[in-house]
């Protein structure tokens, strides 16, 4: 067997994520637009929403009466949704974190932790991706606290 396609990864992701928002909106899985979903990972491939909001803001949007009934019907109508899931995303919480204050975060963490990272080298990553996470509210891309990571901890070992 050879490698998976991005397209069976990108179907099984999507087919997944509608499950969840379906359950979390209550409704059948097919009555959650797959338009909704393309406009949320546009929004957080654009760094204004993080991937831990991605079920949740869906939800929102489509419990609210914010998703227009008739669907996206023009250019105009997309911007406007992709604006306004961006604006929810950032009141509820789940913005993405500024990666100049997520490096001042990771090296505090990995200063306040060079034991940790003496003894375990780049296996610190798992417990202080998790510290990192907390004091960053949340609000943090997981890829980019992870690549910050590693170089802080590389720089010390």
């Amino acid at each position: 067997l050879g490698p998976i396609p991005p397209k069976v990864w990108a179907t099984s992701l999507l087919d997944t994520t509608r499950k969840s928002i379906s359950e979390t909106v209550g409704c059948p899985e097919e009555r959650v637009p797959i338009e909704t979903m393309a406009i949320a990972l546009s929004v957080k491939e654009e760094g204004k929403m993080t991937r831990e909001g991605l079920i949740p803001t869906c939800s929102d949007i489509l419990t609210t009466g914010t998703w227009p009934l008739a669907g996206l019907t023009s250019a105009d109508s997309t911007k406007s949704m992709c604006k306004e899931f961006a604006s929810r995303a950032e009141s509820l919480g789940f913005k993405p974190a500024d990666t100049g204050d997520l490096a001042a975060i990771v090296e505090k963490v990995v200063s306040e932790r060079e034991g940790l990272i003496a003894e375990r080298g780049l296996g610190a990553m798992g417990p202080l991706m998790g510290v990192v996470m907390s004091e960053a509210g949340g609000s943090a891309d997981g890829k980019t606290v992870s690549q910050l990571l590693k170089d802080a901890i590389q720089k010390r070992l």
